[in-house]
């Protein structure tokens, strides 16, 4: 039975699906936006070839700067594996070569490491700013 002004089941269902399609979509923009602001970078998945090419210069410009502040050759390649909107646990692992521990305590390691880098390019994109501003 259809009550007057309202959908229908399957525009209920359709308008469900859109709304959960658009949080998802917010949800992975918010997630690369969050590395991405704290060194001022652009992300480079799924940008034009010109974007990428800026991005990647904006990067060798702060190299030295992120060699200071990630003496460890693997924290740079992390990195580097993020801003390329690597997300696979497997890649992490091979980096920080944590192939000896366990799935779970590789997923833990891995997402340690991760948020410990985010923080300290968060401090080096404030550092970036307030020597620029």
């Amino acid at each position: 039975m259809l009550i007057p002004n309202k959908r229908g089941l399957v525009g209920y269902l359709v308008m469900a699906a859109h709304g959960d399609l658009l949080n998802a979509l917010a949800k992975a923009r918010r997630r690369r936006e969050d590395l991405v602001d704290d060194v001022e970078l652009q992300d480079l998945g799924g940008k034009s070839g010109s974007e990428k090419v800026e991005a990647r210069m904006y990067l060798e410009r702060i190299r030295p700067e992120l060699e200071r502040l990630l003496p460890d050759p693997a924290d740079r390649r992390a990195v580097e594996a993020m801003l390329d909107d690597e997300r696979a646990t497997a890649e992490f692992v091979e980096i920080w070569r944590l192939e000896d521990l366990s799935p779970d305590e590789q997923r833990k390691e891995v997402k340690r490491g991760k948020d410990r880098l985010k923080k300290a390019l968060k401090r080096l994109g404030q550092q970036l700013r307030e020597r620029e501003g």
